[in-house]
């Protein structure tokens, strides 16, 4: 008869693989196949086959470890989120007979939708939205909580042609300083290399885009310090942009580094120092997208993702740069808010 301890990789690890963490009833290893950066098993030292048949301090000692595994992986990889999940039987898709907790990292923008996180352990039950329009969804709640409806493209239908956007940009009160800035840093990129700021030209950038809130933010502002100001944009200016989602989080994380700094000032930074591939996230582009403003204007990387998108989507289509779509909404929202 076999003795299914003696084949059991729980019970005899491999030589040589590397226990992260360890106590008396558990020890901790990264998965041999991860489906992340840091997908770590918690395994009890004693072989038993179902969770539900490990005793109190077993149990104990195990969520224990899970908490201190995610500190070590929060300092060392600095995830956005985390899955826990235990398969139980085969027809829970546990393969190896001994229990094993996964805890897995999860980065923004490593599926495109998240929504719904553990519950796509059955795929076609994963979503719960409802349609209320070809363009808005809403989740299905039978509560009756507030429902917030998703970025669209919808909205951009009223942007038609590179004159209008033109037009519209020409009419906007910052038309002129927003030219200047753009010419400004596109002659400093040609002239410092590698590019960065100085402080008084992330402070014209503030002045530019914070305009009366400029003072609210100034005990903040004046945290920053040259050197700062030099190495932090530096920095994030030399992150390659491909396109994608992680390298565009990649920059706005560097940038908030700075004192008050948030996503829509990163925004801008980046969108005047290159406006043929950002633009700026605010209120006003913001309730051109969702209906009204976002309370608190905190937006994730997420959110500026997916409005970058669209807008780069729509100034390939029209000929123009990002950075002018961006400033075509906000004029057309001042003007649409008047009217």
């Amino acid at each position: 008869m076999i003795n299914e301890l003696s084949y059991c990789p729980f019970c005899k690890p491999e030589s040589g693989r590397e226990i992260i963490l360890e106590n008396g009833l558990c020890y901790c290893i990264y998965d041999k196949f991860p489906v992340s950066k840091g997908h770590a098993l918690i395994i009890p030292k004693r072989h038993c086959a179902n969770y539900f048949e490990l005793s109190a301090s077993e149990l104990t000692s195990c969520w224990e470890m899970v908490k201190g595994i995610k500190e070590l992986l929060d300092t060392k990889h600095h995830p956005d989120g985390y899955n826990i999940g235990i398969n139980i039987n085969e027809a829970a898709g546990q393969t190896i007979p001994h229990v094993h907790i996964h805890l897995i990292p999860r980065y923004e923008g490593d599926v495109a939708d998240p929504e719904g996180g553990i519950r796509g352990v059955i795929p076609n039950k994963k979503s719960y939205k409802i349609m209320i329009n070809e363009n808005v969804f809403v989740k299905a709640d039978v509560s009756n909580a507030i429902k917030t409806p998703e970025l669209s493209n919808q909205p951009l239908v009223f942007l038609h042609s590179k004159n209008q956007i033109l037009d519209l940009i020409e009419r906007a009160d910052d038309y002129v300083e927003t030219k200047r800035l753009i010419s400004k840093f596109a002659k400093l990129k040609k002239d410092r290399v590698p590019f960065y700021l100085q402080m008084d030209e992330f402070d014209e950038i503030l002045h530019w885009k914070l305009r009366r809130q400029y003072q609210r933010q100034y005990s903040n502002i004046i945290q920053n310090t040259d050197f700062l100001v030099r190495e932090v944009t530096e920095t994030a200016f030399k992150i390659k942009n491909d396109g994608s989602f992680y390298s565009i989080k990649l920059k706005l994380k560097t940038l908030i580094k700075l004192h008050g700094v948030q996503i829509p000032v990163a925004s801008a930074i980046l969108t005047l120092c290159y406006p043929d591939m950002f633009c700026v996230i605010d209120f006003r582009g913001y309730r051109q997208f969702f209906g009204n403003a976002k309370k608190y204007q905190n937006y994730t990387f997420q959110e500026y993702f997916h409005y970058w998108s669209l807008i780069k989507k729509k100034a390939n289509e029209l000929g123009v740069t990002p950075q002018e779509v961006d400033m075509a909404i906000w004029q057309y929202d001042i003007e649409s808010q008047v009217k």
